[in-house]
């Protein structure tokens, strides 16, 4: 039986993190450009932008509650509505 393994060398995990912050990137410049086409206050994007951070005060709660509202608030499923 052969099994595919990935072996998670510096030099990947240097490249995965690469890709994830280049997708980062670009989901904040395409919510930034449709935001500024349809005229809207920069105040409230810059509310907006740190709201999940508000997710962490779950751990208040103990781990489980914490790790659950973290993962709820921090996915792109929520920003799309």
């Amino acid at each position: 039986m052969m099994t595919n393994t990935v072996h998670l060398t510096e030099s990947n995990f240097t490249e995965f993190n690469l890709w994830l912050r280049a997708e980062a990137l670009i989901s904040l410049a395409a919510a930034m450009a449709v935001f500024s086409s349809q005229a809207g206050n920069w105040l409230y994007f810059a509310a907006l932008f740190f709201t999940p951070d508000f997710s962490m005060l779950g751990y208040l709660g103990g781990n489980r509650l914490g790790a659950f509202t973290y993962n709820l608030f921090h996915n792109y499923t929520i920003a799309g509505f």
